[in-house]
C-alpha cells in the first residue's frame, strides 16, 4: 500500500496547476484590459457628446453683432480643409456656460485633437476646456441670411452668419461623427 506520491505524481501536479492558473491570469488580464478600453470608449464618447450640446447651445444663442461693431465671429479655414479655427461669442444660456455673462467659444483642430474652450468675457468663472482625443480635423461652413449656398468663410466678423455647420473628421479607423449644425441667434428673432 502507498502512503506517498511519487515524484512524478508532484511534477505533472505542478504543471497541471500552473496551465491552470496560467490561463486563469489571462482571462483575468484580458477582462481588466477590455474594461479599460471600454471605460476610455465610454469617456470619449461622453467628452463628445458634452461639447457637441455645448457647442450647439453656444451657437445657438450666439451675439448676433452689428455692423462696424466688436468682432462677435471670427472663422479661420485654415491653411488645410480640415484645421479651421472658429471663435465667437455667445451667451450660452445653458449649463455650464449660464445666460448672464459673455462667453468667447473657441473650437479648433491640433495634433493632440479637437480643442474646445470657452472663456469668460465678464465673470470671474473659470474657463472650460474640453478635448476630444479621437477627433484630428474640423471644416466649418455657414450661411448668411438670406443665403442659399455654404461657405467655408465668413468675411464680416462684426456679424454672425443666421446658420454654422461643423464636420468634424476622425482619427483613424474611428467612423466619423455626425456634423453638428445649428442655426444662430436664435433668441434674436432670425
Amino acid at each position: 500500500m502507498r502512503r506517498a506520491f511519487t515524484l512524478v505524481e508532484v511534477m505533472v501536479a505542478l504543471v497541471v496547476t500552473s496551465l491552470v492558473a496560467s490561463v486563469a491570469w489571462t482571462a483575468v488580464q484580458a477582462g481588466l484590459d477590455t474594461g479599460d478600453r471600454l471605460r476610455g470608449v465610454r469617456e470619449d464618447v461622453e467628452a463628445e457628446a458634452t461639447a457637441r450640446a455645448l457647442v450647439t447651445a453656444a451657437l445657438r444663442h450666439a451675439l448676433p453683432g452689428g455692423r462696424g461693431g466688436e468682432a462677435v465671429f471670427d472663422l479661420d479655414p485654415g491653411a488645410r480643409p480640415d484645421r479651421a479655427r472658429l471663435q465667437f461669442l455667445t451667451r450660452g444660456i445653458e449649463e455650464p456656460l449660464g445666460a448672464s455673462a459673455i462667453w468667447r467659444l473657441t473650437i479648433e483642430a491640433a495634433e493632440a485633437g479637437l480643442l474646445l474652450e470657452a472663456v469668460s468675457m465678464e465673470e470671474a468663472a473659470p474657463a472650460i476646456r474640453i478635448r476630444l482625443d479621437g477627433i484630428e480635423g474640423l471644416s466649418v461652413a455657414v450661411m448668411g441670411a438670406g443665403a442659399t449656398a455654404w461657405s467655408d468663410s465668413w468675411p464680416t466678423p462684426d456679424l454672425a452668419p443666421a446658420r454654422v455647420a461643423l464636420r468634424l473628421v476622425a482619427r483613424g479607423s474611428r467612423d466619423t461623427p455626425p456634423p453638428i449644425s445649428a442655426r444662430v441667434g436664435m433668441e434674436a428673432g432670425r
